[in-house]
């Protein structure tokens, strides 16, 4: 029997899969393209949100969120489409992919943005390009472009970023740099040290959790912010207009609201600095403040 995957609804993963003994699958244009096509169409059908992708010659790297909680169906339906997408196209029968694709679990925004890097700087990894924006088959050129993907959720990860140079500083940061990723029995594994055990937790208590009774947005799979912010406030017993950010509880609780909106509610940072507690740091700021509070979770 096959080991479940270590994932929950919203988590950040890493997926990637190759051709059957390492058989080039997405040797041409065609079979390149249709892949992507099949990328944004299951991904959109599932609610899966997608962050970046690679398409090289004999495998995929995807940086997305199991923001529906459907990351294993959407997989599957992925890969066992392609297969039947790649035989109409050049003709054979029989397994695609190796098999089951990997995954690999990241901690929070922090490491979503190195997985981001890495990702984008296949094409110069494999020595399929020398700059990594000169390659045509991965999400590089969709952010900063002054459009909408349709299918890359690119107002995100210019957010997260805060702007092109810092991309290009993370993408060239890992041309010759490994992700180091935690190996179990679960997938891997890619944040701080102490993340494995705090995932290993929620993993095993994700049916008893103690979100279960949000109502969830129909798009994503995301909470209200009405319900986080009264979720919040039952929680701790207080407003939070009232929460007095000028001592060090109140500098805490801010930080617990900031991680809850993010994860759970998916609000932009310009957004949440519009609520009281917010009104004294920059838009731009929070994204230090959500980074360090995050890893204390």
């Amino acid at each position: 029997m096959r080991q479940a995957r270590f994932t929950w609804k919203g988590a950040f993963h890493h997926v990637m899969n190759r051709g059957l003994d390492g058989k080039f699958i997405f040797d041409s244009v065609d079979l390149k393209k249709g892949f992507l096509d099949l990328l944004k169409e299951k991904s959109e059908k599932l609610k899966i949100r997608i962050f970046a992708f690679c398409i090289l010659g004999n495998h995929f790297h995807i940086i997305l969120q199991n923001s529906s909680g459907e990351m294993s169906e959407f997989m599957k339906v992925l890969s066992g489409t392609y297969g039947h997408f790649y035989h109409r196209t050049v003709g054979g029968e029989g397994y695609v992919f190796q098999g089951r694709y990997n995954s690999t679990i990241i901690e929070n925004e922090s490491y979503l943005m190195n997985a981001i890097g890495y990702v984008l700087a296949n094409p110069v990894r494999a020595k399929l390009e020398k700059n990594p924006f000169e390659y045509n088959w991965s999400s590089i050129h969709e952010c900063y472009s002054g459009k909408t993907s349709d299918t890359i959720d690119n107002h995100f990860i210019e957010e997260l970023f805060g702007g092109f140079d810092e991309l290009k500083q993370c993408i060239y940061k890992f041309i010759k740099t490994e992700l180091p990723v935690k190996r179990t029995k679960f997938g891997g594994v890619y944040g701080t040290d102490g993340f494995y055990e705090a995932a290993l937790k929620k993993y095993d208590r994700r049916k008893r959790s103690e979100y279960k009774h949000f109502k969830r947005d129909e798009d994503f799979d995301f909470t209200p912010v009405e319900q986080i912010i009264n979720y919040f406030e039952n929680k701790y017993q207080v407003k939070i207009d009232s929460i007095d950010t000028r001592t060090r509880s109140g500098k805490q609780l801010r930080g617990e609201l900031l991680v809850l909106l993010r994860d759970r509610s998916n609000m932009k940072y310009k957004e949440i600095g519009k609520l009281v507690p917010f009104f004294d740091i920059h838009f731009s700021s929070l994204r230090g403040l959500y980074r360090r509070m995050a890893k204390k979770h």
